[in-house]
C-alpha cells in the first residue's frame, strides 16, 4: 500500500498539521510492525524472519476485526489455512539453539 500527500505550502507551515502528519507516520509505521497484510506469498514472505531469525513455532491469527464484514475473515481464515500454513509445514523448524547461543 502506497499512501501520498499533497500540501501546499500553507498546509505545511501549520503545526498543527504537520503533528497531525507525524502522528500518522508514526501510527502507519506501528501497524506496518504489528500486521501481515496481503497476498498468500506476500504474507509467507513477512512471517519467514519469525521462524527462521527467532525460531518461532507458533502463531495466533486474528483474520476479523470491529465492523468488518464475517465473510473477509473467513476468506481470510481460509487463505491461512489453504495457501501459507501448508507452506509453513513443510519448512524444518529452527532450533532455538541455532538462534540463541546457549551458555
Amino acid at each position: 500500500m502506497k499512501v501520498g500527500i499533497m500540501l501546499s505550502n500553507q498546509q505545511l507551515a501549520s503545526t498543527d498539521m504537520v503533528s497531525a502528519l507525524e502522528e500518522q507516520f508514526i501510527m502507519l509505521r506501528l501497524a506496518r510492525d504489528r500486521f501481515v497484510i496481503g497476498s498468500p506469498d506476500e504474507c509467507w514472505d513477512q512471517l519467514k524472519p519469525y521462524w527462521e531469525e527467532l525460531g518461532v513455532t507458533h502463531f495466533v491469527f486474528c483474520t476479523h476485526f470491529l465492523g468488518m464484514p464475517v465473510s473477509n475473515a473467513i476468506h481470510s481464515m481460509r487463505l491461512i489455512s489453504e495457501e501459507v500454513l501448508p507452506e509453513r509445514h513443510k519448512v524444518k523448524p529452527t532450533l532455538l539453539s541455532d538462534v540463541v547461543p546457549l551458555p
